[in-house]
């Protein structure tokens, strides 16, 4: 009950940290169950981000929603891998949004009924070696995660690049990046690009019923990459299939990404394919995700030391999603600056695989310490962490991954 009181952030925060670690950690656990539980919907076996905002389902949110559920012992995590499987097309796609509770709505912007054309991070792979690792059966889902993954690696890696390649903003699950800035050829305006953002889905091409392609939006991104070779390498691990097609994709992919570093900006750099302007080079936390596949040591400690910065990422409640030296640098802002709590669980990751147990540490505290602050908010204010976006959202439940690293 501690974290669902009337009190403000900073008291309940102040009340958890007096506690002894166990304490801390049950209430934390607690606090993670009654968010999910608050969006879970039993007939359609999955997770509502937030009942209220966004009563559909959505490709990454449930992953990190089954993660979240896995750290709580709840058998939830596998419906909600399993629901989002139901999606799956016979090519292999996977969609990025399924409707069930009305699926009819779908048709407003999309061609099928019951779910989306696009797709998003296929942060399933990960999620399914979490889950095996912790003896939930997922052994039915490998198959279906390995031709979502194949079809994925296939359809859309980039010839030039040898990056994967996105059709919309929204398959990259920072649908108002800075690093899509200069598509209009000018400055930002959030109600301007939502509209531009809709019409962008008119121009999509499909190919066997899923997006194929867009004439007027197509972007190899770093950090979208970053996600598709690490997912990779986890369903190969998971698999056994560590010396084989999937892992040596995942590997070709991690040398393509590595060849985007920019040294002068400290970051990997995306490939704009179709639409105007260069490269997106913008200093987005996303920019920083290839640590999870990255083999150049030096290009994983400069981007650690970018992380860790405080006058570039590292801010009083979590990193900043845009470096907060940074023009239009704006810390209450969707996706211009505002801590999310699915990207510092992918760093802390990143940190646990690369033997960085005190960054891991680091990072695990803000994981956990952000979302208690903004009461299992959506995203939060780096700065003072208050709570931005919808209230509670399911991936906010992540916070018992990081109470979990914590010891």
């Amino acid at each position: 009950m501690l974290l669902y009181s009337r009190l403000a952030g900073r008291q309940t925060l102040r009340r958890l940290l007096d506690m002894p670690l166990p304490r801390q950690r049950a209430a934390v656990h607690d606090a993670a169950r009654r968010t999910l539980e608050a969006n879970w919907t039993p007939a359609g076996r999955f997770t509502m981000p937030n009942r209220r905002k966004y009563p559909w389902q959505w490709l990454w949110d449930s992953c990190f929603h089954a993660i979240a559920w896995s750290a709580l012992g709840d058998e939830r995590c596998c419906a909600e891998l399993e629901t989002l499987f139901s999606l799956q097309l016979p090519s292999g796609f996977l969609p990025h949004m399924g409707y069930a509770r009305d699926p009819r709505s779908a048709l407003e912007l999309w061609h099928s009924e019951g779910r989306s054309d696009i797709t998003q991070p296929p942060m399933y792979g990960h999620a399914l070696r979490v889950l095996s690792a912790r003896g939930f059966g997922t052994e039915h889902l490998h198959e279906p995660a390995v031709a979502a993954m194949r079809c994925l690696v296939e359809q859309r890696r980039d010839p030039s690049s040898g990056l994967i390649r996105v059709v919309h903003p929204w398959e990259s699950g920072r649908d108002d990046s800075p690093r899509w800035d200069g598509w209009e050829q000018r400055p930002f305006n959030e109600r301007r690009w939502n509209r531009r953002k809709r019409e962008l889905v008119r121009s999509i091409e499909l190919r066997d019923g899923a997006a194929w392609a867009n004439p007027e939006f197509e972007v190899a991104p770093a950090g979208f990459s970053a996600l598709v070779a690490f997912n990779a390498r986890e369903l190969a691990e998971l698999t056994g299939d560590a010396d084989g097609e999937l892992a040596a994709g995942a590997d070709a992919l991690a040398r393509a990404i590595d060849a985007r570093w920019s040294e002068r900006q400290r970051t990997w750099g995306d490939v704009r394919l179709r639409g105007p302007g260069d490269g997106g080079l913008a200093p987005t936390l996303d920019g920083l995700l290839p640590v999870l596949v990255s083999s150049e040591q030096q290009h994983v400690d400069e981007a650690f030391a970018e992380l860790f910065d405080e006058a570039r990422f590292w801010r009083p409640w979590g990193p900043s999603g845009l470096a907060a030296d940074a023009n239009g640098y704006a810390p209450r802002r969707y996706w211009r600056g505002d801590a999310w709590p699915q990207e510092i669980y992918l760093l802390m990751v990143a940190a646990q695989r690369r033997g960085r147990e005190e960054d891991a540490r680091r990072l695990a505290e803000r994981l956990t310490h952000g979302c208690v602050r903004a009461r299992f908010a959506e995203r939060w204010n780096p700065e003072s962490g208050d709570a931005l976006g919808a209230v509670p959202q399911g991936w906010a439940a992540l916070a018992a991954e990081g109470i979990r690293a914590l010891g």
